[in-house]
């Protein structure tokens, strides 16, 4: 399990065959933390309501009934569509370029979350991988989830039966790094009245 005080380490799961992931606190500047939480909670930055995950196959049924939430769709790839807010994340790419060189992003957007009553105790929503093919195959990508605001409401992590391998709880200024096969999942928060987190989806080139 990553701990809350994880600082800049790869960090492996309690299982062994669990994937290495990186989770990087402070991953921007104390002061563009600041200033990027109240640009998303900001009345001029719109959300649409969106099911928690858009693919549910059919072996998922069982959590279907996993809540509703907020979503600002800044850049899909498939469509070429992009928010006139996308550049805020300008600081976020940056930051992943150093990290791998050159990538190419394929989406972003950033998820809001509330407290959801027939889930109190932190339950995860849909297991899913964010990109994948009409089969079911993961396209090639990598994942960074970014926790915008103080909150509460873990990221799980799952092996190819659904099993609960990792999990990392959210701190502002936290981001976690992954690749897009990795199965994972978000939950609600239960002591804190939001959950802002960005999610960007990319390929390294």
């Amino acid at each position: 399990m990553a701990e809350q005080g994880t600082v800049n380490p790869w960090v492996v799961g309690s299982n062994p065959t669990s994937p290495a992931m990186k989770i990087i606190d402070n991953f921007i500047t104390q002061q563009e933390q600041e200033d990027f939480e109240e640009y998303v909670s900001n009345s001029n930055f719109a959300y649409r309501l969106y099911r928690s995950h858009l693919h549910v196959r059919q072996v998922e049924q069982q959590w279907a009934h996993a809540p509703l939430q907020m979503s600002h769709h800044l850049y899909e790839a498939e469509s070429d569509k992009a928010s006139p807010h996308l550049p805020i994340i300008r600081k976020f790419t940056k930051k992943l370029e150093i990290e791998f060189g050159k990538v190419q992003l394929i989406r972003a957007k950033v998820n809001l979350s509330f407290p959801y009553p027939p889930m109190m105790n932190y339950e995860h929503q849909v297991p899913h991988i964010d990109l994948q093919y009409d089969n079911g195959d993961p396209v090639d990508h990598k994942v960074l989830l970014y926790y915008i605001n103080p909150s509460d409401g873990p990221t799980y992590f799952f092996d190819e039966s659904y099993r609960v391998t990792d999990e990392v709880y959210p701190k502002k200024g936290r981001a976690v790094i992954f690749d897009g096969s990795q199965i994972h999942a978000a939950s609600n928060p239960v002591k804190n009245p939001f959950r802002f987190i960005l999610n960007v989806d990319f390929k390294v080139l």
